[in-house]
């Protein structure tokens, strides 16, 4: 500790520390930002990449897939053109292939006819260097297509003869019974197949490429040709393995070859291959690792800067402090009033410089109290009456109070600085307790007390009890203590042991079980029953009286309840009672009937009372009954006298001995409210006021306990809690014997002849009450002011609190320097009113918390308001309103959101340009290789329409040729033929067949041209453009998004050209299109519409999907928000449309409502000249 005066080493001072603080603080925020959208931008770079490798992917494949299938297909129509009866009947099998010209467009490697032991039947081209043979029979083909009599695609293998890798697609021929008979087999050679060999020159970027793998892991398709036929090595590519147990689509890999990158999978559904594509990890996310470098540029840029300004501001802010600082170094050189600071300045140095001086004058004042307090704390100790000594952590004895030495007759003098303070206890060494707890040996307590346990108090204490024997004062039972003395870092530094001497007390114990003894025969001479339950109602001790009525005894009544002593419906009223009794408090009274041990049943009145554990709270109850059978008999004896007297126009009441009322009359239910069932039973307590003294009560019973007749006045309260004034005549009412039976009290209401004086006395007492609570509330404020006071003036922040209607009740001293009023001045006013008064300006405020500019200094302030209420009703009695400066954090929270907003541009422009860029390569490419096939494509087949027309033609000749010459033998065997071979419904299928080849191949040149278009993102300048023809170009590309969900509706206007961005346009129509199919759950309508007015252009696209909540609906517009699954959506696409419609001066529009559908209407302006055209 460096005490004042003293020079503190110093490594950094201040200013460093501060500089280093504030530009640490800075540029970690800065970072940890720039961590979070790095990470982020990642990951979503990650699902767009994974979704378009994907979709190229699975593109390729269901091309693929198709390319395939039309083989497949055209084999099979070859074998359907081989008459089956023939392979059965082994007749004409060197023609079954003849004119199959055509086929080898497809089958380049030929065709071959082999039966189900593997032997060639016909082979086409024939090759009659061979002579009959067989094919292999381990072959793929042979084995899978004899094993599953369904068509298949083999892997590539070596053709004998050419020796090139071909690829063999097979078709099984049934006979009628469904047996193998024979496989027809066309055979492709694979780098002369353009549609499979060009995949392995398509490139994904710069480096990517596609491959093909069979489920061998055997290499079919490849850039590097060497690799074909190459198996690829268990475990070396974890991402085929995934892709060989089922797997389909994009992860992060190492191939075989150990390059990182990212894999694509999809199965092809017409071959057992797998389509594979891998693009290096490297170039995939190129254009995030060049932000990142751009952005620690700029970052170490700002952080050089931050460090510059802030070394100069801190080095102005810091003098002050440094002169204040070299003031306090020399403190103990000076005396006086040289020891205080002079300081002028109303800043916080000066506000330190004051503080300090007070604090000078605080530490002398401290240092006299602190010794007056250690002397206090020594001769409490010391004159304690408790017995007590304190050892240290040494067990050495540090304080022996007065008491313990009278209690052991062991002087302070011979104990204090020792270790022998067991000799005043124990014969022979041994710990005491305050030993255990300072060694923290709790484990030997068994050994040393037969009677302790921890303290509930206190952590690490103990307690115990026990017989001690002191030369000096005799044999004492004593209760001792023991607790751990702490100090502030929580280390045990000594313990203090606390002595009881509860002799007394153990022999007050001892004696109440022989009293409880006493009282249990005092109970059995009870001669009315007496028993006592516990909360459950279940019995824990009675009088002999209660088991003689039952007919058993104690140890058989003990645990049960009244049901299993009596039936239930003697029982049933009881137990309820008894809940009563327990849950209200009061003590009972009724009557009741219960079966005698006899099996009589007998009337009874029946008293219960509850009693209290130590805490308070009902352990059970205690009841009594007195049998008043025979007194039933009587009291129809007093109905009659009570008739006699209903009539009577004053109260009468009769009591017995002890005051419980048994007869009232009409005119005392008229008086106090309460009927005769209410009055009879109880005692006339219930219409104590509470205004008689005990004294008052007791003279009366005196008077009629002696036989005499008592009169006087009473002041009584109704039922309904009224009072009212009473003249009463009691006497006592005896026997035959002349003792005492009853009383009978005759009473007259003179309630308004005391009315007058009644009313006087209440306004004298309400008088004397109002005085004494206002004197308790004066005394109440004044200290709670000054509580108050003190506590605001220590705070920094600008509090102030107010009543409900906004005055000032209090305010801390920060207020009257910024208002520059005086206290008086302020409280009272309106707090708003005053802070505008002191400078302030509202910027923002909701009525509970807003924001607030001081215009002198131009800092914000955050301001919030508590409310105040009152702990009995709830009711808002003032509040409380806070300032904090928060000028700092707005600034840096500015720089900060400015950095993220440029960063995400930046990024977003980088990521669309990269896209476009490779949608646009994909697209150039895949129109380049669809185009040349497609060309023949669509030649041959208008060629092949020629001569279907031809071949039809002619058939009809022979057929008016056959009529003229042949018989009709002859004709009828034609005729049968012809409708056997289905020769009609070929000729008619055939022509359908191609008209529907020329119109698939037209819309697929179609689809090539809309896709070139589409992906010119090189056109950047304007020109006018056809917005209906925009949209459907788009159409055309997104076709396959849509036709599955939704039905597409047209209506377009007659609207004029627009100068505009064409495939920019097209990228916003695909998005809103391809978001609209999304939205579909099922079968839905997308309606795409255009229309003009004077000014401008505009495109709605409607659908019937799942509508958006007004949540979602007003954040589709931001960057990166989606509510799409993943791989579905990056967040961008309604993003970058909103930009590029406003790059047009244009507006985009939504409407949307939950389970309706949603509406994104697009408006383009027109140019004069376009409005005129």
């Amino acid at each position: 500790m460096v005490k004042i005066g003293e020079t503190m080493p110093t490594k950094m001072n201040l200013k460093t520390k501060m500089s280093l603080t504030v530009t640490l603080l800075v540029m970690g925020i800065l970072c940890v930002v720039a961590t979070l959208t790095y990470r982020y931008s990642r990951a979503e770079l990650e699902k767009s990449i994974f979704a378009q490798q994907t979709t190229l992917v699975n593109s390729l494949a269901a091309q693929l897939d198709d390319r395939l299938g039309l083989i497949q297909e055209q084999l099979r129509r070859v074998a359907d053109q081989i008459n089956v009866s023939e392979l059965v009947g082994q007749r004409q099998i060197p023609a079954a292939l003849h004119n199959e010209d055509d086929q080898l467009v497809f089958f380049d490697a030929g065709l071959l006819l082999v039966n189900a032991s593997g032997k060639i039947i016909s082979e086409y081209p024939n090759n009659p260097s061979q002579g009959s043979r067989a094919i292999q029979l381990d072959r793929e083909y042979y084995q899978e297509t004899l094993a599953s009599k369904m068509p298949f695609i083999s892997s590539p293998y070596l053709d004998s003869t050419s020796r090139e890798p071909v690829i063999a697609f097979t078709v099984p021929i049934l006979d009628a019974q469904k047996k193998l008979i024979a496989i027809l087999v066309g055979q492709h050679k694979l780098w002369s197949s353009r549609f499979i060999s060009d995949l392995s020159t398509t490139r994904i970027g710069k480096t990517g490429y596609l491959y093909i793998v069979d489920k061998h892991r055997d290499i079919v398709v490849h850039p590097d040709r060497s690799r074909i036929y190459e198996r690829i090595n268990k475990g070396t590519n974890k991402g085929l393995e995934l892709a060989l147990n089922g797997f389909e689509g994009t992860i992060e890999n190492v191939n075989s070859k150990g390059v990182e990158g990212l894999s694509s999978y999809k199965h092809l559904k017409t071959a057992p291959w797998i389509l594979g594509s891998h693009y290096p990890l490297k170039e995939a996310y190129q254009p995030l690792d060049t932000a990142v470098r751009y952005f620690l540029l700029i970052l170490t840029g700002a952080g050089i800067i931050s460090v510059l300004i802030i070394r100069y501001t801190m080095r102005r802010i810091t003098l002050p402090l440094s002169k204040l600082t070299e003031h306090v170094g020399s403190i103990n050189t000076k005396q006086g009033k040289d020891r205080l600071i002079q300081s002028d300045s109303q800043d916080e140095i000066g506000k330190l410089a004051n503080c300090f001086n007070a604090m000078i004058g605080e530490i002398d004042e401290q240092k006299r109290k602190l010794d007056e307090e250690m002397a206090f704390v020594e001769s409490l100790v010391t004159n304690s009456a408790a017995p007590i000594f304190v050892l240290d952590s040494d067990h050495r004895v540090v304080y022996w109070n007065k008491a313990l030495e009278k209690l052991t007759g062991v002087n302070t003098a011979d104990m204090k600085g020792t270790d022998r303070h067991w000799e005043a206890f124990y014969s022979e060494k041994r710990p005491t307790m305050a030993d255990v707890v300072l060694d923290n040996a709790e484990g030997i307590l068994p050994e040393l007390y037969a009677n302790y346990r921890p303290s509930r108090f206190i952590d690490g204490a103990f307690q115990a009890e026990g017989w001690y024997r002191f030369e000096a004062t005799g044999r004492h039972y004593l209760f001792f203590h023991a607790s751990p003395i702490k100090n502030r870092a929580g280390t045990v530094v000594g313990v203090v042991e606390t002595l009881e001497d509860v002799t007394e007390a153990k022999q007050i114990e001892e004696m109440l079980n022989d009293q409880f003894r006493f009282l249990q025969e005092i109970i059995d001479a009870i001669p009315n029953p007496v028993y006592y339950k516990d909360r459950l109602g279940r019995y824990i001790g009675c009088n002999r009286a209660f088991e003689e009525f039952l007919g058993n005894s104690k140890k058989n009544i003990f645990g049960m309840t009244i049901s299993n002593l009596n039936p239930k419906e003697f029982a049933a009223e009881h137990e309820k009672m008894a809940r009563e009794c327990i849950q209200s408090g009061k003590q009972q009274t009724y009557e009741s009937s219960l079966l005698r041990a006899d099996g009589v049943a007998r009337e009874i009145i029946v008293t219960k009372a509850p009693f209290y554990d130590k805490k308070g709270t009902p352990a059970g109850l205690v009841g009594t009954f007195i049998d008043i059978t025979e007194r039933r008999a009587m009291e129809e004896q007093l109905r009659n006298l009570s008739r006699a007297v209903d009539q009577s126009p004053v109260c009468i009441v009769i009591t017995d001995t002890t005051g419980a009322i048994e007869y009232v009359n009409p005119r005392f239910c008229q008086i106090t409210g309460y009927s005769p069932e209410e009055a009879i039973g109880q005692n006339p307590r219930i219409l104590k006021s509470g205004e008689h003294t005990p004294e008052f009560y007791a003279d009366l019973w005196r008077n009629v306990a002696s036989g005499k007749e008592w009169q006087g006045e009473f002041l009584n309260r109704k039922k309904n809690g009224e009072l009212y004034w009473e003249l009463a005549t009691i006497s006592p009412l005896t026997d035959k014997n002349g003792l005492i039976t009853h009383y009978l009290a005759v009473k007259e209401d003179i309630t308004d002849r005391k009315k007058a004086e009644t009313a006087l006395e209440a306004s004298r007492a309400e008088l004397e009450e109002k005085h004494t609570e206002l004197e308790h509330v004066f005394n109440w404020v004044e200290t709670a002011k000054q509580e108050w006071e003190q506590t605001l003036d220590s705070l920094r922040d600008l509090v102030i609190m107010t009543y409900p209607n906004g005055q000032i009740r209090r305010c801390n001293r920060l207020l009257w320097e910024l208002a520059k009023k005086s206290h008086d001045d302020i409280i009272g006013s309106d707090w708003q009113e005053m802070l505008k008064m002191a400078g302030f300006t509202f910027n923002s405020f909701d009525g509970s918390s807003g924001e607030l500019l001081h215009d002198r200094s131009r800092r914000l302030y955050n301001l919030s308001i508590y409310e105040i209420r009152s702990s009995d009703s709830g009711a808002v009695t003032g509040k409380v309103v806070s300032l904090n400066d928060t000028t700092e954090i707005h600034s840096m929270n500015e720089e900060l959101q400015k950095t993220y907003n440029e960063l995400q541009n930046a990024q977003m422009k980088a990521f669309q340009q990269e896209k476009l860029a490779s949608i646009g390569q994909l697209a150039a490419g895949v129109a380049h290789e669809i185009n040349n096939p497609m060309g023949f494509i669509s030649s041959n087949l208008g060629t092949l329409g020629k001569y279907v027309d031809r071949m039809g033609e002619f058939t009809a000749v022979l057929g008016e040729a056959l009529k003229n010459c042949a018989s009709e033998e002859v004709m009828a065997i034609v005729g049968e033929q012809r409708k056997k071979l289905k020769i009609d419904y070929i000729m008619d299928d055939t022509r359908q067949l191609i008209a529907e080849s020329q119109d698939g191949a037209q819309r697929v040149r179609k689809i090539v041209q809309d896709l070139k278009s589409f992906s010119r993102v090189d056109e950047a300048e304007r020109k006018r453009a056809d917005i209906n023809e925009c949209l459907d170009s788009t159409i055309n590309i997104a076709w396959n998004e849509i036709k599955y969900v939704a039905t597409l509706k047209k209506e377009y206007g007659d609207i004029p050209l627009v100068l505009c961005y064409p495939q920019q346009l097209n990228q916003v129509f695909m998005n809103l299109l391809v978001n609209a199919a999304h939205a579909i759950d099922g079968q839905g309508e997308i309606l795409v519409r255009s229309w003009d007015d004077a000014s401008s252009v505009y495109i709605a696209i409607s659908d019937t999907g799942r509508g958006m909540p007004t949540e979602v609906k007003n954040r589709i517009f931001e960057p990166f928000f989606t509510t799409k699954e993943v791989g579905k959506g990056t967040g961008l696409g309604l993003s970058i449309s909103y930009d590029i419609i406003k790059k047009h001066d244009g507006d985009i529009f939504v409407e949307s409502e939950v389970g309706a559908g949603t509406t994104f209407t697009v408006r383009l302006p027109l140019l004069p000249a376009e409005t005129q055209g």
